[in-house]
């Protein structure tokens, strides 16, 4: 996974999101870059099986998935108010994996190094 520098975890996931994956006061995972799930490559090993079918599982759960948006889903008011100050807005199942990668003991590399890699034409 490539490691987004200037992104932090709490300012792109929803509170919700970590409380419901108990990261909420996790700070070595909330207060470090988000890593960036646009591009993947595994191995195929037992690990990354079971770490793919985790990253899914969370996601099929809409608290989990869509943070406090999920509140509104019900017809209930979502109260923003709860996201930390510098929250932009919640990334989903790229926040899912991201915690969860990070939990795993998974090893990010840079922004850097990914971009040696694979270059982009356009975000």
């Amino acid at each position: 996974a490539l490691r987004l520098k200037w992104c932090i975890e709490s300012d792109w996931t929803s509170t919700m999101t970590l409380h419901q994956l108990n990261m909420s006061s996790r700070y070595n995972f909330a207060d470090r870059p988000q890593l960036g799930a646009y591009f993947l490559a595994f191995r195929k090993t037992q690990a990354s099986i079971d770490f793919v079918q985790e990253w899914l599982r969370l996601s099929e759960d809409p608290a989990t998935l869509l943070g406090l948006a999920a509140q509104g889903l019900n017809g209930s008011e979502v109260d923003l108010q709860e996201d930390v100050p510098s929250f932009m807005t919640h990334q989903a199942d790229q926040s899912v994996f991201s915690l969860l990668y990070k939990s795993w003991g998974f090893r990010p590399i840079s922004l850097e190094a990914g971009h040696r890699g694979v270059t982009l034409d356009r975000w």
